[in-house]
């Protein structure tokens, strides 16, 4: 007997093939043929239903079961070759085909299914014609190395490959040059690179390889591949010591043709005046980026010979970018007036003290003799400038704001190494030549005052400036800080750094006035009292700062960290990031408390996103630790767990 939970599992055409069994047994053939054709639009429906959800296994059992109903009906041989061609057996479906038009009279139905199939197939013999080339391009361009592969695949993808859009731009991460360590050099062992996708149309290369520079482009050069704009390559080193030096690379580079723009080259080691030997082979260069990771790794190179590694005339370079350890001022001496259309020189220079006149000397050299320059970066504690730099919202005019065609050519960017002593008479002359086009400068250098030249300059006005970094003491021509937020209107980012407020008389709450900013960081400044850090912090909360980042470091002195000051500190709720670090015997409970219950009071507790508040010489107490936690609930709060193993 049937229960009732399984006739409530039961579909609709379980219950009338149930019922269908019971009318045949009983012998009542009108009902039985009633109940088939109800039956077999049921099935129909349900097969339908399977298809359109991909469920094709579902869809094959009730097509069985739709035969075993109507045997007579060309309908289940139908839906069995439609399924078999969406599972891809077309062989089985036009078998079916063939089969159906040989036992039912509808013959011009299968025989129109025959032709559709054979066409089909003939479509979908080669997969170059089901799918648009844009989509190939996508694929092939997340996986590069699966190209090789792909000509097996389709016949008409090996008869047209050199014709292909995705063939003019390669990138290659995996080879087996691997092996290549095994055996030393190149002449020891055979191993080809990926021949069969380069060919002569390739216009775009990125290669990663623990291949030497030199075979990389003696292969480029043996398949014709001259028609190179641009090519990243990037050697591979498991150790400084197991890359060897090219010194012939400089030379052979001239081999890929005249069409090489864009050069980007990756290596362990340093070579001696590497960008002027580049640049005299390849003169056509637009830009030219070069990364050294290892400086104590030169290539054994002979002198410098000027006829012989310098191009005559003017070059086209416009982007140079020198990245990696420690490059000295020689290798760009004499480079400046063979560069007039230069308009990016970012430069990793060499950090030491005897390079700091002619590090001066050169940057100056860019200056007059690169009319076009607009980025200018001469720093050793080089990437996060150029993190600012590359992020969006970074220091760049708003067409909206500034049309291009009102935007004069000048330098845009200036950012100089703290090494640096330049003249002020030097530095003002030239805030004053650029200060109409300056978004970014960064000035943390010592500025030297020559004697009886300290006298009142006019003052400048920035009104593109967007970041700002003083070091040391402010430059001539915005001699006060009250005079910051009227000659840099538009500033966003201000850091002061070597600042002595305790010599000053100057009020710092102007600090607070400007209407963008939203990141101020105060680094290693003296302050008289805590009267001025206490009067720094309510004039934000005051004009309402659209303040974002504070950063407040070192912070010395038990006489600046009061009960007052970081009340003051926990009241400015428009912080999402704060970093603050003291001396660990400036810091009391109460002094804490009073910064826990003013940003709970306010709600920064709730808003701040980063909390770093023992940046240097704070050991933080694992009691404080907690309730900087549960204070601070949605924060990423900074510890260095390892003071915290031995909590007092």
């Amino acid at each position: 007997m049937t229960t009732k939970d399984e006739t409530e599992s039961w579909s609709l055409e379980d219950g009338l093939g149930l019922s269908l069994k019971k009318a045949i047994e009983e012998n009542n053939t009108d009902v039985a043929e009633s109940l088939c054709v109800l039956l077999s639009h049921v099935l129909e429906s349900k097969i339908r239903q399977s298809l359109n959800a991909c469920d094709y296994s579902t869809a094959l059992q009730r097509t069985e079961w739709l035969l075993q109903v109507r045997p007579s009906s060309p309908s289940p041989i139908l839906l069995f070759c439609e399924i078999y061609v969406r599972l891809g057996w077309l062989d089985y479906a036009l078998e079916m085909c063939y089969e159906g038009a040989s036992f039912f009279s509808e013959k011009s139905v299968f025989r129109d299914r025959i032709d559709w199939i054979m066409q089909y197939k003939s479509e979908r013999r080669d997969p170059m014609q089901c799918f648009p080339p844009e989509l190939v391009t996508r694929i092939f361009e997340f996986a590069p190395e699966k190209r090789i592969t792909s000509r097996c695949v389709s016949r008409l993808w090996r008869d047209t490959l050199d014709q292909l859009p995705i063939w003019r731009r390669l990138t290659i991460n995996r080879d087996n040059s691997n092996l290549f360590l095994e055996f030393g050099s190149a002449a020891d062992i055979d191993i080809p690179p990926p021949a069969s996708i380069m060919t002569p149309a390739l216009q775009h290369l990125t290669w990663s390889t623990f291949y030497p520079p030199s075979y990389v482009i003696q292969s480029l050069d043996a398949r014709g591949c001259t028609q190179l704009q641009s090519l990243n390559f990037t050697m591979k080193t498991n150790s400084p010591f197991s890359a060897v030096p090219d010194p012939d690379f400089c030379y052979n580079i001239r081999h890929l043709g005249d069409h090489l723009t864009d050069l980007t080259v990756d290596v362990p080691y340093h070579q001696r005046y590497v960008i002027r030997r580049l640049l005299a082979s390849l003169p056509q260069l637009v830009s030219l980026k070069y990364y050294h990771r290892f400086p104590e790794r030169r290539a054994e190179e002979a002198d410098l010979h000027v006829d012989d590694a310098l191009p005559q005339g003017p070059l086209k370079l416009k982007y140079l970018q020198c990245l990696g350890e420690k490059w000295p001022p020689e290798d760009f001496t004499g480079l400046a007036p063979l560069v007039p259309e230069l308009v990016s020189f970012i430069v990793r220079p060499d950090p030491d003290p005897d390079h700091t006149s002619a590090s001066w000397a050169i940057t100056g050299e860019f200056m007059e003799h690169c009319p076009q320059l607009e980025t200018l970066i001469w720093k050793y504690s080089i990437q996060p400038y150029l993190d600012i730099l590359s992020r969006p919202g970074g220091p760049t005019i708003a067409t909206d704001t500034f049309p291009e065609a009102d935007l004069s050519p000048g330098v845009r960017h200036l950012i100089l190494d703290s090494g640096l002593q330049v003249n002020d008479m030097t530095l003002y002359d030239f805030m004053r030549e650029h200060q109409a086009t300056l978004e970014a400068l960064y000035c943390a250098i010592e500025i030297h005052v020559p004697f009886g030249q300290d006298r009142v300059l006019p003052q400048l006005e920035f009104p593109r400036l967007r970041w700002l970094s003083i070091g040391f003491c402010l430059p001539r021509g915005c001699d006060t800080l009250s005079s910051l937020p009227s000659i840099c209107p538009r500033l966003e980012a201000l850091r002061l750094k070597f600042l002595d407020f305790a010599l000053t008389t100057d009020d710092v709450r102007p600090l607070s006035q400007f209407s963008r900013l939203h990141s101020l960081r105060i680094n290693s400044c003296s302050f008289e009292s805590a009267d001025t850090l206490l009067t720094l912090f309510e004039g934000i909360i005051a004009s309402h700062c659209p303040l974002l980042s504070l950063e407040l470091s070192p912070l010395y002195g038990d006489e600046l960290v009061t009960n007052s000051v970081l009340d003051a500190l926990g009241r400015i709720t428009s912080l999402k990031r704060l970093v603050i670090s003291t001396e660990e015997r400036a810091l009391s409970k109460d002094n804490l408390d009073a910064f826990l219950n003013s940003a709970s009071e306010s709600g920064l507790a709730k808003s701040l996103e980063y909390l770093d508040f023992f940046k240097f010489d704070m050991m933080p107490r694992a009691l404080w630790c907690t309730l900087l936690y549960s204070t601070f609930t949605k924060a990423h709060i900074a510890l260095n767990m390892r003071q915290l193993r031995n909590p007092r």
